[in-house]
């Protein structure tokens, strides 16, 4: 725009001039022409007077046209030239600082802060946006953990949360604290007081083998035949048997000879809190292995060498009789009520008759507890259910079986060391029969 108008303002001078020019050459070849070309001589004119007229005529003209072209070279240079260059560096000036001005602004009060503000949302964006990526990833990994987390939990709540078979086990198998009828005692405690009647039955039977005081042994093996017999009729004695010697059947008939369906029938728990069952434990006891006792070893005996080998044969029998009733003792006794724990359910629940399953209010004794955890359960009907399409049910009830194979293994142990015992004593006792005389010193044995 700027370069449009000085070339305007240059073909402007130039057009003044060159017409100014044009009049100086017009009058020019005026007076050149009216110089040369002859003229007729008016009247009262000279050649020299004419000549002078013209030449003043013409000087004249060239001066006007001077003039005139000075004054339109003024024109030009003041109106046109002077005028026109400062209305364009007017206007030149103006658009500049306008545009300067607009263009300033513009830069200042719109572009630079827009472009401040775009720069700072590009920066924010990108930050934003790398934080919105890493909680993203974050986010990402959170969930992974929480659904491991929560797989795992459930895993575990699967594999751990109780079913009836493991609550069975747990609520039998129970440790060696105190208990009391509403806790129950479990097998252990049972066990333990096995072991204890055990001891007791066979240090009370050994009272009338020792023929000791306050015992009707002690007065000798009528005294005490006599007191079995009283007992024999009134509580055991069992004519439908052809039992003789007695009117009429006892109160427990035939029961002290009833070995058998004291300790492998279906009821595997004795209520030991009644008189009469101590009565027929006792009993069977003695019958099977100390029917009789001796008489006692006179006080004048004593002093004797026989008599004295009579009393220690007596004691190594003791000894003997100990063991023995230590093992059938062992077995009646864990037949004993005291557990306080009811596992009638679990029996009945493998088809055993009601009456076989009853218990005392002190519970389940330990052979009841141990048969209802090794075979009754298994014959419920219900077992393989629970444990269909429930891995888990299976694993927990490998870890049960696994418990009770530990504890049957236990018991059996202890089982090879009464067999032992038992083994040592019958051995012992052969070992006496076979004794050589003192005259068979030199005899091997056989």
């Amino acid at each position: 725009m700027l370069e449009k108008t000085v070339l305007e303002k240059t073909e402007i001078e130039e057009g003044g001039k060159s017409k100014a020019g044009q009049l100086v050459c017009s009058a020019a070849a005026l007076m050149l022409f009216c110089g040369l070309c002859p003229q007729k001589a008016e009247a009262c004119e000279n050649p020299w007077t004419a000549q002078s007229n013209m030449q003043s005529l013409a000087q004249f003209i060239v001066n006007d046209l001077t003039n005139y072209i000075i004054q339109e070279e003024s024109l030009i240079d003041e109106k046109l030239t002077q005028e026109a260059t400062y209305e364009m560096e007017k206007r030149l000036w103006e658009f500049d600082t306008n545009i300067r001005t607009g263009l300033s602004d513009l830069w200042q009060n719109r572009w630079l802060p827009a472009m401040m503000d775009m720069t700072r949302q590009l920066s924010a964006i990108q930050v934003d946006q790398t934080r919105a990526m890493g909680s993203m990833a974050d986010a990402e990994q959170m969930e992974e953990s929480i659904n491991l987390k929560q797989k795992t939990q459930v895993d575990a709540l699967r594999r751990y949360q109780p079913n009836e078979q493991v609550c069975q086990v747990d609520s039998m198998m129970r440790s060696n604290a105190p208990c009391n009828a509403a806790q129950g005692c479990g097998p252990n405690k049972a066990f333990r007081m096995a072991r204890a009647m055990t001891g007791g039955y066979a240090k009370e039977d050994e009272l009338h083998r020792g023929n000791y005081l306050g015992t009707p042994a002690a007065s000798g093996t009528a005294v005490d035949q006599l007191s079995r017999w009283e007992e024999y009729v009134q509580f055991f004695c069992d004519p439908a048997r052809g039992a003789q010697g007695c009117p009429a059947a006892g109160t427990l008939p035939g029961r002290h000879v009833d070995l058998a369906g004291l300790l492998w029938g279906d009821k595997q728990t004795i209520d030991m809190s009644q008189p009469t069952e101590r009565r027929v434990v006792s009993a069977v006891q003695r019958y099977l292995i100390s029917p009789s006792t001796p008489d006692p070893v006179p006080p004048t005996a004593v002093t004797t060498p026989d008599g004295q080998a009579e009393l220690l044969h007596r004691r190594t029998m003791d000894a003997r009789f100990n063991t023995i009733f230590n093992v059938v003792a062992q077995m009646v006794s864990e037949r004993a009520s005291g557990s306080f724990i009811d596992v009638s359910a679990i029996r009945l629940s493998a088809g055993l008759p009601p009456a076989d399953t009853t218990l005392p209010a002190e519970g389940a004794s330990y052979r009841e507890l141990m048969e209802a955890l090794t075979r009754d359960r298994f014959h419920n009907p219900e077992y393989i259910v629970r444990m269909v399409n429930a891995p888990e049910e299976v694993v927990r009830e490998q870890g049960a079986i696994n418990a009770i194979k530990m504890q049957q293994m236990n018991d059996l142990y202890k089982r090879l060391e009464e067999m032992v015992f038992m083994e040592a004593a019958i051995y012992a006792d052969e070992l006496d029969h076979q004794r050589p005389s003192r005259g068979q010193g030199s005899l091997p044995q056989r």
